[in-house]
């Protein structure tokens, strides 16, 4: 059943939704939407979960923005003025161009530190699969060199 367990309601980023995902993949097989909602969020999420967490405390604590919008910002990382007053104008929101500019600076700079993490996460992950493959290539050498040894046994008796 859907929403058996609801605690409360409150607006999400797609990093979040996606360690939630994580998290409940671990437990078994996810559902046909969850399935979708994470595939999505692998898609379209922009930030790790320590950036976001760090973004939503200064936008709700130094610029006063509610969650929802804080979420919002989050998650459309915004490159441009124009683009965050379009977001901010949804409730009404004017602030002055000091204040877009630090957000926007916020935004760029945690997105950078996001995409070095990413980066480093999938050249650890393709050294690992490196390491693999010749792991296994080596072990599959051996068994063909005892293999032909065995043969080559055999034919001498």
């Amino acid at each position: 059943m859907i929403g058996k367990n609801v605690k409360g309601v409150r607006a999400v980023t797609l990093s979040e939704v996606l360690d939630i995902l994580e998290k409940r993949k671990r437990m078994g097989p996810l559902g046909y939407e969850q399935q979708s909602t994470y595939d999505y969020s692998l898609k379209f999420n922009k930030f790790d979960s320590k950036s976001v967490k760090n973004l939503m405390d200064k936008f709700v604590n130094e610029f006063g923005l509610s969650d929802r919008l804080a979420v919002n910002i989050i998650d459309s990382a915004p490159e441009y003025k124009s683009t965050l007053k379009t977001i901010l104008a949804q409730d009404k929101i004017d602030l002055g161009e000091d204040k877009l500019n630090e957000i926007l600076k916020l935004i760029e700079d945690n997105l950078n530190e996001s995409n070095e993490k990413k980066q480093k996460k999938k050249e650890k992950k393709i050294k690992e699969k490196k390491e693999g493959k010749e792991k296994k290539t080596g072990e599959k050498e051996k068994e063909g060199k005892s293999k032909r040894e065995g043969k080559k046994e055999k034919e001498k008796s």
